[in-house]
C-alpha cells in the first residue's frame, strides 16, 4: 500500500537533495512578515481562486537505495472541502485532508488516518502553501523568504522545539503566483520532495467532490 506524503517523513532517508532556485537560509534578515505587501499581492492573486488542480511528482528518497521512488497523481484544492491528493500508481488511492482530519480512499473504502503531531503540522502547512496564505502559517511557523525576480522561496521552521525536532524544516518554491515545488526535510539525509505542474483552475463538478473529497 502506497503510504500518504505526509505519514512517511520520519522514514524517507535521502542524501542532501539539490539546492533550491532561490537559497533562504533562516537567518533574521530572510525573516519574513506574514503582513509584507509585495507578498501579500502574490498571495491574493491565488486566493480568490476556489477550485485548483494540478499534476504533481513525489520522490521519496531511502537511504537504501540508489533511486528514489517516485509517485504521480492529481493534487486538487477546494476552500470549502480541503486537499485531496490522488495517487495514480503504483497503486490508486486518494489522501484527503480537510478540517475533520485525514483519511486514505482506495477502491476497498475510506480509513482514517491516525493523528499524529508530525503529520497534521505537516498536512496544515501543505493545505495553506498552495494558497499562500502566510497569516495562519506564522502561527505555527517561523517564516523565512526571498524573492528574486519573479522567482521565489519560503522556508517554513516549527515554533515548537519538538515539532522543529521530529519534522523539521518545510521549503516551498514558486515562479509568480504558481508553487513549483514542496520539500518537507528533517535533516540532510532525510527529506519528500513534491513537484508541481503549473495549476489549473475552475469548478469542480459534482461528480470530482464526491470522488475526491467529503
Amino acid at each position: 500500500m502506497i503510504r500518504p506524503v505526509l505519514m512517511v517523513l520520519l522514514i524517507a532517508g535521502v542524501p542532501a537533495g539539490l539546492a533550491a532556485a532561490v537559497a533562504v537560509p533562516p537567518v533574521p534578515e530572510n525573516r519574513l512578515a506574514p503582513d509584507d505587501p509585495a507578498w501579500t499581492r502574490l498571495a491574493g492573486q491565488l486566493a480568490g481562486e476556489r477550485a485548483i488542480t494540478a499534476d504533481f511528482t513525489e520522490e521519496r528518497h531511502f537511504s537504501f537505495r540508489k533511486e528514489p521512488a517516485v509517485l504521480r497523481g492529481e493534487v486538487r484544492l477546494s476552500s470549502e472541502r480541503g486537499l485531496s491528493l490522488h495517487y495514480l500508481g503504483p497503486e490508486e488511492q486518494t489522501v484527503i485532508i480537510d478540517r475533520k482530519g485525514s483519511l486514505v480512499r482506495t477502491a476497498a473504502g475510506d480509513r482514517a488516518v491516525p493523528e499524529d503531531p508530525r503529520a497534521s503540522a505537516a498536512n496544515f502547512a501543505l493545505i495553506h502553501l498552495l494558497r499562500l496564505d502566510l497569516a495562519p502559517l506564522a502561527q505555527a511557523f517561523e517564516l523565512y523568504g526571498r524573492r528574486v525576480d519573479g522567482d521565489w522561496a519560503i522556508v517554513l521552521v516549527p515554533r515548537e522545539d519538538s515539532l522543529r525536532r521530529t519534522l523539521g524544516e518545510i521549503t516551498v518554491e514558486g515562479s509568480g503566483p504558481a508553487v513549483s515545488r514542496i520539500e518537507l526535510r528533517r535533516s540532510a539525509t532525510q527529506r519528500v520532495e513534491i513537484r508541481v505542474a503549473t495549476p489549473r483552475t475552475g469548478a469542480f463538478s459534482a461528480e470530482e467532490l464526491r470522488q475526491y473529497f467529503r
